[in-house]
């Protein structure tokens, strides 16, 4: 199978020889990721293909693999495969992916089994790899790791919940979390297509929802916003559905829409604040604060969320979040397919935003 490959300025690069299987249904990189990779990096990718870890993998020659556990995904050299000693690669999470991609280009070019042709066009693309780089947004290349990531450990995630009955238990008390009425989750399904876990999360805890008068009088009560009946704004959904509504640090209203990412991230900061989470006897568990109206603004847990989503929100604190450019980028086109946008009185809903009942595309 031969491919022709175009880089980002457009230029028809010469055409190479793959490898039969290359663009078979295991491929690592699919059509939609073009947009956010070299074409060196891209070719690259096409000559790996996922794989399951073995027992015969684990006493593989100069591998420290005692840890991980039978059936891990990871991926392998398409070209060695067949090799009782073809090279496998698995990674922990994905940061430690992304921190030692080198080791995955340095395979290719010292493979016995990968053609001439192959090595020669990997050489040939290098040379406008970081020209094309620049062009394409800050972080893109952390992107498609976690798309990748995501691809060869979906179907891990899914058979361990089915597998535990707290897993269906856990799944069955997310799925009753609903937004109030007239509200929309700012999350969308493409953000685990951009995002990483933990803004994945902090998105699917916020709902979008446009000020009665009735949210109007808390806040002027508050002293916390001047806002205008039918301004747009976003609060924890945890909070929202409580007896109390959503008060403090639990409810915000951006002043236009690239203030969206800026306000989430406090919200992340002040109302889902990792740093109260703590171990105890074995378990983790989480320390609410009790908010005064003298300290409304201090750090902590929403006192509202579930317990399996707090156990969630903790497994995730080590996890490293969106690069700022891109996350910020991504929110407003996330924002403006909801149909937000900006006035002089803060962000509005257009007639035929989803906040009116329409459906949502996002198209980036």
């Amino acid at each position: 199978a031969s491919s022709k490959y175009h880089n980002v300025s457009g230029q028809r690069q010469d055409t190479v020889r793959l490898p039969d299987d290359a663009n078979a249904s295991d491929s690592l990189v699919f059509s939609e990721d073009k947009a956010i990779l070299t074409d060196y990096f891209f070719f690259l990718m096409k000559q790996f293909k996922p794989c399951k870890f073995t027992d015969s993998d684990r006493t593989a020659k100069g591998r420290k693999r005692d840890n991980i556990p039978t059936g891990f995904a990871g991926i392998q050299c398409r070209h060695c495969a067949s090799l009782c000693d073809g090279r496998k690669f698995f990674w922990s999470n994905v940061d430690r992916l992304a921190n030692s991609f080198t080791e995955i280009p340095a395979h290719l070019l010292k493979c016995r089994k990968c053609p001439p042709s192959v090595r020669d066009a990997v050489f040939e693309m290098k040379k406008d790899h970081l020209e094309q780089m620049a062009r394409l947004p800050r972080g893109s290349q952390k992107v498609f790791f976690r798309r990748m990531w995501r691809r060869l450990h979906e179907k891990e995630k899914i058979a361990k919940k089915s597998g535990s009955n707290s897993g269906n238990e856990e799944e069955n008390s997310e799925s009753k979390i609903a937004t109030t009425p007239g509200s929309v989750l700012l999350s969308v399904p493409e953000d685990r297509d951009w995002l990483s876990d933990m803004d994945c999360f902090v998105r699917k805890n916020l709902e979008v929802f446009m000020a009665s008068k009735n949210d109007i009088n808390l806040l002027h009560a508050e002293k916390k916003y001047r806002v205008v009946e039918g301004q747009v704004g976003m609060r924890c959904i945890h909070c929202a559905a409580s007896e109390d509504g959503a008060k403090g640090s639990a409810v915000f209203f951006p002043y236009m829409i690239c203030d969206i990412f800026e306000f989430v991230r406090e919200f992340q900061k002040n109302h889902l604040n990792v740093d109260a989470a703590r171990r105890n006897n074995g378990e983790c568990k989480m320390v609410c604060l009790e908010v005064t109206s003298s300290e409304s603004h201090s750090p902590h847990l929403c006192p509202h969320m579930p317990d399996h989503l707090k156990a969630e929100l903790s497994s995730l604190t080590k996890t490293v979040s969106s690069l700022n450019s891109m996350l910020k980028r991504y929110s407003i086109l996330a924002a403006k397919a909801l149909g937000l946008y900006d006035t002089n009185a803060g962000i509005r809903a257009k007639n035929d935003s989803i906040l009116n009942g329409a459906s949502v595309s996002l198209d980036l």
